[in-house]
């Protein structure tokens, strides 16, 4: 039953080993509708081989992009492995119309923290917003947003002693004399 082999994929996959990314990665491949995204979600847990897992969860991708569940596990399975070599699936996946599949992307994105997918997820993001009035987006760009929000909040500003829109260059740690 579907029940029992997610059981022993489960079981399968707290064992940390190249071995076990490889087995799941043919499973996640296999014809079994049931078994796939299973197999992809448990490979997203194998931390302990972050590149191997990530390659098996993109060539699974690859072989069913048309299996939106198992699409949108290995999304997700790719943020939590934090893998950052998927930014060129995930920056086309971006561009999907779909809500659910766009939603996981943009929290993928976040976990993997790859600025240069950042502009895009927040395009997506302020799309999805905006809905039918998002056509002028594609000029929008996050960069020249930061340095004015960055130190937006005032009690951050005054509690770090600096001045908004200014920036105290230094060593961690170390204390100049006028801040002793």
């Amino acid at each position: 039953s579907p029940r029992e082999l997610a059981h022993s994929a489960r079981e399968l996959a707290r064992v940390a080993h190249p071995l076990v990314v490889l087995e799941l990665g043919d499973a996640a491949r296999t014809a079994d509708d049931d078994l796939r995204p299973i197999a992809v979600a448990y490979l997203g847990l194998q931390k302990g081989s972050p590149a191997l897992s990530g390659e098996q969860i993109l060539a699974a991708m690859k072989k069913h992009a048309k299996d939106g569940v198992l699409v949108i596990s290995g999304v997700q399975a790719l943020g939590q492995l934090r893998y950052l070599g998927a930014a060129d699936l995930l920056k086309a996946r971006l561009k999907t119309e779909d809500y659910a599949p766009k939603k996981a992307v943009i929290i993928a994105v976040g976990q993997l923290g790859d600025m240069r997918l950042m502009d895009e997820a927040f395009r997506a993001v302020a799309a999805i917003g905006l809905g039918d009035d998002a056509a002028g987006l594609e000029h929008l760009d996050i960069g020249a947003l930061a340095a004015v929000d960055r130190l937006a909040h005032a009690p951050a500003v005054d509690a770090a002693g600096l001045q908004e829109g200014g920036e105290e260059i230094g060593m961690a740690g170390r204390h100049f004399p006028q801040q002793r």
